[in-house]
This record gives C-alpha cells, sequence and structure tokens, in this order.
C-alpha cells in the first residue's frame, strides 16, 4: 500500500481544488489530488512532535535581560551567585507565552525573576519580583496585561515557616538567632517586611535587651538586624512550640503575647502538706527544736520537704534541629 510522505511542519494554508485543476494522484507538487492530504497529514505530524515540547533549553549563568522571543524556552538558571534575570514588557508577548524557568542553582544562592509588569500569583497577591533557589521552578505566562503564574514548585508559600527535622533541609536556615544578609534572602526579607514591627518583628536592641530582665521576650522573633543590610533570626533552640492564647483566658504568662513572643517555665500552683502528729517532749528529747503540740493532747504541723527535681519542669520529648524555611 503506498502512502503519503509526511513532514513535520506546520504548512501555511491548506490548498483548495479550482474547478479548473487536473485531478492527479501521486506525491508531487503538482500531483493536486493529494495537496490537501499532505498538508494537513504535515500540521498533524507537527502538532504530535511539539504537543508540550518546548523549542530549547537555555543555560543562564549571569544576569540577563529576556526578550519577546524567549517565550517558550526553558531557562535554566546555573548561577554560582544571585543574579537577576529581567521579563521583558508583557505587552510586547502573545497572550498565552510562557516563560518557565529552572533552578540549579548552587545551594543558597538566589535567581531574582524581576518584571515591570505584575505578576499575578494569588488572589490579592500580586508581586514585581518572584525569587528562585537551587530545585525550585517556576513558569510565567503572558496574560496579556500582566504575567500569571502558570506553574511553582519551591518554597512560593511555605516562607517563613519554621519546623523541627532530623537533617537540615535545603532552602532552609537553622532558627539560631543568627544576623543573615538581607542581600542573601530577598524572599524571606519580603515576608519578615510583611510582619508587624514591635509585634513579629522587633528592632536589634529589643531583641536582645527583652523585657524587665527576660533576655528571652523578644527572641522567638525576628529582628531588623542593623535596620539596613541584615536581619536577625528567630532563636528556637531548646524550646517547644505554643500556640498563642489570642484572649481565650487560659494563658496569662506570655510577657510578648504575638508570634514569637517568649514564656518562661512555670509550675501551676499547688500545695504539697505533709501531716506529722506531735508529741510532747522534754529538752533532752531527739526532737529538741521542733516546737510542741499543746501539752495533753496530740496535734499536727507542716513541714516542708527536701528540694527534689531539676532545673526545669518538662515532659518526655524528642530533639530536633529547629529550621525555618528561606
Amino acid at each position: 500500500m503506498a502512502t503519503l510522505t509526511e513532514t513535520s511542519n506546520f504548512d501555511a494554508g491548506i490548498y483548495k481544488i479550482e474547478t479548473t485543476d487536473l485531478v492527479l494522484g501521486g506525491d508531487g507538487v503538482g500531483d493536486i489530488a493529494n495537496q490537501q492530504a499532505k498538508a494537513l497529514a504535515n500540521r498533524t505530524k507537527w502538532l504530535k512532535d511539539n504537543l508540550y515540547r518546548l523549542s530549547d533549553v537555555i543555560d543562564i549563568a549571569a544576569n540577563t535581560t529576556l526578550v519577546n522571543t524567549d517565550a517558550n524556552k526553558l531557562n535554566q538558571l546555573s548561577a554560582s551567585s544571585h543574579i537577576t534575570i529581567t521579563m521583558p514588557a508583557v505587552s510586547g508577548t502573545v497572550k498565552g507565552d510562557r516563560f518557565p524557568f529552572s533552578s540549579i542553582m548552587t545551594a543558597g544562592k538566589c535567581a531574582t525573576i524581576a518584571a515591570a509588569d505584575t505578576i499575578k500569583y494569588a488572589d490579592g497577591d500580586t508581586r514585581t519580583n518572584m525569587y528562585l533557589y537551587s530545585g525550585e521552578r517556576l513558569e510565567l505566562i503572558s496574560a496579556g496585561t500582566y504575567w500569571l503564574v502558570g506553574d511553582c514548585y519551591g518554597n512560593f508559600d511555605r516562607v517563613g515557616e519554621s519546623f523541627g527535622a532530623r537533617k537540615q533541609k535545603g532552602n532552609t536556615l537553622v532558627a539560631d538567632g543568627s544576623l543573615v544578609n538581607r542581600s542573601d534572602y530577598p524572599r524571606l526579607f519580603e515576608f519578615v517586611s510583611s510582619l508587624t514591627t514591635g509585634h513579629e518583628v522587633v528592632t536589634d536592641a529589643n531583641w536582645l535587651g527583652g523585657i524587665g530582665g527576660e533576655t528571652n521576650t523578644y527572641r522567638g522573633c525576628f529582628s531588623l538586624g542593623n535596620g539596613t543590610t541584615t536581619f536577625r533570626l528567630p532563636d528556637e533552640r531548646g524550646l517547644f512550640n505554643r500556640y498563642l492564647d489570642l484572649t481565650r483566658g487560659l494563658d496569662s504568662g506570655r510577657l510578648h503575647e504575638y508570634a514569637g513572643g517568649f514564656e518562661d517555665m512555670s509550675l501551676q500552683l499547688h500545695t504539697h502538706n505533709t501531716t506529722i502528729p506531735l508529741v510532747q517532749h522534754t529538752a533532752t528529747s531527739a526532737n529538741v527544736g521542733v516546737t510542741d503540740g499543746p501539752l495533753g493532747s496530740p496535734s499536727t504541723r507542716v513541714f516542708a520537704s527536701s528540694a527534689t527535681g531539676s532545673d526545669q519542669t518538662r515532659p518526655k520529648n524528642i530533639g530536633k534541629i529547629p529550621l525555618i524555611v528561606y
């Protein structure tokens, strides 16, 4: 059985057979009878070959400004230092154009995706910058007048969260109260900037000083560092998490009733009474120094027990590394 030769090509047009055409079979240019089927077969093969396929993979290891013709190419980010990728004006793109990014950056290094046009991430969440660290992916799609986040994978939603682990995870820092550079962790500092100063984030002087001699008061909060180039991580070492009371009335001992506020250890008020019967004795008795009960009748008196226990009250627990997502 003879078949048409298919070419992976999106033919510009489908030939229309005219009433004056001599209808001939075959696979040549002048073989009119098969021209329509050949063009449609070529288009079908082209669609099959290109379905979901990006036209190219571009390696980016330095600051780069993308242009409209970079659409539908995978941008592989592989820099060993912080870089900035500038998006083209969305008005010059075709609606539906895709600009995907995949980061294999050196650990701890950030790629900033900067756009002059709005990037819509979620309802009420618009941005002009997106940040990618190693192992993260992002796709921006032209919506004609703004960029739409079509797909993403990474810490975009989890930035600022803290958790415990047995081993430090990628794109996390140990929550140990360290000062870090804003330029190294712009996505985390963007989160810190969204917090309320004096509540979840405080000045570094307050972070270090605390309240009324309790230096730990603010150490579960972020600090603004030196105010220009650094900020300070929370210090969550050696502590449990407990939800804020938020006016419920179950917990009244926290000095700073905001996320990160420290609460010292405490033991609920209670008594331990030991009842010991007392009898009359003489000055030569082995019990000398103990106050007698009334003569002629046994009585009781309360005595304090010896100290017992350790330096804190705590339940059984498992130790983990406190981490914060950047």
